[in-house]
């Protein structure tokens, strides 16, 4: 549900009103669509954070994690849109590629989306958004505060800063 509107987000900005086709959630066609429109969107200094199994670290927790430049972004979002087109077709989500490593490998070798990732593509959409009004122009004081819910324990663990947003 969250991928759908982030991806309904940008085409509301991005499309002209004349055309019908749907923009993609793609860092390099959502970039080329800005610059249509003289915004730069998409560039190396946007990142996303998210919740994801650290390999390096002990335990099976999840833990925030940033996700910057377009590589990195675009790996990201290529998984979410594969795990999305998976469960709108029927399919067997545990199928869906890790190429970002943002999913939670499973020991058969497939890989699952946990709560807390699923909670962490929602922050990262939201500083996707948050990123696109700052980059037609918008302010600080322009971005909603985006609510959370209450934390305890490791959850709690505070969300690490971008470059880009306050």
């Amino acid at each position: 549900m969250a991928y759908g509107a982030i991806e309904a987000f940008f085409n509301d900005i991005l499309r002209g009103s004349d055309e019908t086709r749907v923009i993609p959630l793609n860092p390099g066609k959502l970039h080329d669509a800005g610059l249509k429109q003289g915004v730069r969107l998409f560039t190396n200094d946007w990142a996303v954070r998210t919740r994801a199994l650290l390999r390096d670290r002990p335990g099976r927790r999840s833990r925030w994690v940033v996700y910057s430049g377009t590589q990195r972004i675009n790996a990201y979002l290529a998984d979410m849109k594969m795990l999305r087109d998976l469960l709108n077709h029927g399919q067997d989500p545990r199928s869906v590629s890790n190429k970002s490593g943002a999913l939670w490998p499973l020991a058969d070798g497939r890989n699952s989306m946990r709560l807390m990732g699923a909670e962490g593509f929602i922050q990262a959409c939201c500083d996707l958004a948050s990123q696109t009004v700052l980059a037609y122009g918008g302010r600080d004081v322009d971005l909603p505060s985006w609510p959370e819910p209450k934390r305890s324990g490791l959850a709690a663990e505070p969300r690490p800063g971008l470059k880009l947003l306050p």
